[in-house]
């Protein structure tokens, strides 16, 4: 018997929406029990305006845990797109925060330094990463296993030619919310990845701010005059 392929083709077209529907349903549960982020990258140059570049860079992700080790907070950032148009629809974004020291109760502000914020995205061939001067971000409680943080910090911003490769050291504003689910591997392995290639954090963020000792002769007391 001959196939009717008009019948073969509804059949087909039938199934790759069902199977469309569950990858959907998949990721959207998924999501619901991996956290969320939502950042925006504002230049802060006054010297210049580009006429066509966008005012705000927005970069969500579908991903986002922490961890918490000794006296230690790390959070992590992810997320993915799945590309039909090859490489120049490639979409990705990876940053982590480390934090020092844990909320003596349901909250705390954090201080920002060299040392607290990693981040890369990708727009198709556009390849950008960034690392944090200084800024300030507040994190909540939610619940046993839930962060909700909010920041706001200045970052240096490097973008990727293919013959000069990392250049660039433009002054960004970085202004964000995120949830994060607990998750100590997932956290582990989005920082390494956020750490790669040249963006390893060096000094402890503890040493900043750390007064130098200061060596010189004694000092002694004034001499008291004689009546």
């Amino acid at each position: 018997m001959i196939a009717d392929p008009v019948g073969t083709a509804k059949e087909g077209a039938a199934q790759s929406s069902l199977a469309l529907l569950v990858l959907v349903v998949g990721s959207l549960s998924a999501g619901g029990c991996a956290g969320w982020a939502r950042l925006n990258l504002i230049s802060a140059e006054l010297g210049r305006i580009s006429k066509s570049a966008p005012l705000v860079v927005e970069l969500n992700a579908a991903q986002c845990y922490y961890s918490i080790e000794d006296e230690r907070i790390t959070i992590a950032l992810a997320d993915e797109n799945i590309s039909l148009t090859g490489e120049y629809g490639k979409k990705s974004l990876v940053t982590s925060i480390v934090l020092e020291g844990l909320p003596a109760h349901r909250s705390r502000d954090y201080r920002l330094d060299r040392n607290s914020v990693r981040g890369k995205y990708r727009r198709g061939p556009k390849h950008v990463r960034f690392a944090s001067l200084s800024g300030i971000l507040g994190l909540w409680l939610e619940g046993d296993n839930q962060l909700k943080g909010r920041l706001r910090a200045f970052v240096k911003q490097q973008q990727f030619h293919v013959l000069r490769g990392w250049s660039g050291n433009r002054r960004v504003l970085l202004v964000g919310d995120f949830v994060a689910v607990r998750n100590r591997e997932r956290t582990e392995e989005l920082l390494r990845r956020s750490e790669s290639d040249g963006m390893e954090r060096g000094v402890p963020a503890r040493a900043y701010g750390k007064p130098r000792a200061v060596t010189g002769p004694p000092v002694h007391p004034p001499i008291q005059s004689q009546p």
